[in-house]
């Protein structure tokens, strides 16, 4: 009975394979990301809501003889929700990898028991917190606007798709800028190309607003542009994982 109490302190397991350091290396990046977060909120729940109120109030007013008839509160939500966090993400996304391989922090991290994919996916230690910031919270705050505004409940699954829609927005240009952050050496090239791709896709959307209506008054077709979106990113996310595994730093 001694034998089997001898020892009794916890022996740590390694993390092997492709795992190896994705346990720190996302905490570190979680943890710079959680600190600036508050200022994260008072960014975007100003803007997007603040743009849904104005569009909600503005609605409300009675439109003068011979004006073209405004585009409907969801569209205008919808718009709102994907233009300006898909220009946010290529903005806060642009540099994930390229600081760093300018820097040399690539080649100090590398040298260390880390894979290269788990250099990679510890860049989405930051995602939680932009969909919180940027739709979670100012949706929620959103919804109830525009059941102000309109005087009834909007539908939620809708509204949900809706949003959905939108942090896939989200999740589609922040897995483009790390592609593009290993395919380009320049910054301006990558925030150029990152731009003006959100500049077709908004165009494509909201041009006449007839896609957007579309969407907003059907749901599976908001949910079939929201995985086709998903499709890209998981797509964009491969290309990374197999440029970064064969760069030379």
């Amino acid at each position: 009975m001694r034998n089997l109490f001898r020892q009794t302190s916890l022996q740590p397991v390694p993390e092997v394979g492709w795992r190896s350091g994705l346990a720190n290396l996302w905490h570190k990046e979680s943890q710079r990301w959680w600190q600036s977060w508050p200022w994260q909120l008072l960014i975007w729940v100003p803007l997007l809501d603040g743009f849904t109120a104005i569009a909600g109030a503005s609605s409300r007013v009675p439109a003068s003889r011979g004006t073209p008839p405004s585009p409907g509160l969801l569209v205008l939500v919808l718009l709102f929700f994907t233009v300006f966090p898909a220009f946010g993400t290529v903005i806060i996304a642009h540099g994930k990898l390229l600081d760093e391989q300018q820097s040399g922090t690539v080649v100090w991290v590398l040298s260390k028991p880390v894979t290269r994919a788990a250099f990679v996916l510890s860049k989405f230690a930051s995602v939680p917190g932009l969909l919180l910031s940027m739709t979670v919270i100012p949706g929620a705050i959103a919804y109830l606007l525009v059941w102000l505004f309109k005087d009834q409940i909007p539908s939620p699954m809708t509204f949900v798709s809706l949003l959905s829609l939108a942090a896939c927005f989200v999740l589609f240009f922040f897995n483009l800028m790390l592609l593009l952050g290993v395919l380009l050496q320049k910054r301006a090239a990558i925030l150029g190309l990152g731009i003006f791709v959100a500049f077709i896709m908004e165009q494509l959307l909201f041009q006449g607003n007839l896609l957007a209506g579309m969407l907003v008054n059907q749901v599976p077709l908001l949910l079939l542009a929201a995985v086709v979106l998903l499709v890209g990113a998981l797509l964009c996310f491969l290309l990374t994982l197999a440029r970064f595994a064969r760069a030379e730093f």
